[in-house]
């Protein structure tokens, strides 16, 4: 099978590594090597091989599946993500853990609770074996930054983030701007509706409803725009597919409620025309 991955790993390795269990069990201090055979499989794994059924219990080799993972991603985050077999360390045999140790340096991790430096995590290891140096340690940020080389895709969702907010700035001041001209140039019609019976409520809703009307044509641009380019940022994107209806969803409600923020100031002032002041100036 291409691009399998096999990983010897202890127990507890998921938790620390916050691995989501998803079906099954985790290894156990008794799955040692005179006791029978476990792995535990990647979802990848499973659904490649049991497409619409259950692994659990099925043999993969000479060892029983009893769990299923979560996927992890080694090779980039836009590339999908392998399949993967996880066995316990100690059944792996002796002659083979040899080899693996002698061509390959092992990888072990550790949660803290607070930040740890070589010095404590060396002293960590010498509690368990004097004679194991460390060679490198590193903080997972940094291994998975220098993994998947995150810095440059860091960069455009931080400009893309910027170029972003400055525009849902400029649409409010555009939105306030506009309904705060047309209240000023409609003083003496709101003069005439409050003359007539209308209450400072209803001017109120009637000018941010005239806001809401430019949020909601913006909004509708803004979706079929988004629509037709959204493919061109689908690289920056991980687990999210282009066009999410949540994301679109969420967003425009966004866009509507700062529309609806913008056009409340200039609403207010509304409300405050004296209907004899704006008659007797026009």
């Amino acid at each position: 099978m291409n691009n399998l991955q096999l990983r010897g790993i202890s127990p507890d390795y998921f938790r620390t590594m916050h691995i989501l269990l998803l079906n099954g069990r985790d290894f156990l201090d008794s799955d040692a090597g005179n006791s029978a055979q476990v792995a535990i499989i990647s979802q990848a794994l499973a659904r490649r091989c049991w497409p619409g059924g259950s692994p659990m219990g099925a043999a993969f080799g000479k060892a029983q599946i009893v769990g299923v993972v979560g996927d992890t991603r080694e090779q980039g985050l836009s590339n999908p993500a392998s399949p993967t077999v996880y066995v316990p360390q100690s059944q792996i045999p002796d002659r083979l853990d040899g080899m693996i140790h002698g061509w390959f340096l092992s990888a072990w991790v550790i949660r803290a609770e607070t930040p740890l430096d070589l010095e404590t995590a060396q002293r960590a290891v010498n509690d368990v074996d004097s004679t194991q140096p460390i060679a490198k340690f590193r903080p997972m940020e940094q291994v998975v930054a220098e993994s998947f080389d995150l810095s440059q895709n860091r960069f455009l969702e931080t400009l893309l983030g910027a170029f972003a907010f400055l525009a849902l700035l400029l649409a409010a001041v555009g939105i306030y701007g506009v309904v705060s001209y047309s209240v000023s140039r409609r003083q003496h019609e709101i003069g005439v509706r409050l003359s007539l019976g209308a209450t400072r409520a209803d001017v109120l809703k009637m000018v941010v409803a005239q806001g809401l009307r430019m949020g909601f044509a913006g909004v509708l641009v803004g979706l079929l725009a988004s629509l037709a380019l959204i493919r061109l940022a689908a690289s920056l994107l991980y687990e999210v597919t282009p066009g999410d209806p949540t994301i679109l969803v969420a967003v425009s409600i966004l866009l509507l409620s700062v529309a609806t923020v913008a056009s409340f100031v200039p609403a207010r002032r509304a409300t405050k025309v004296d209907p004899m002041v704006a008659l007797r100036c026009e």
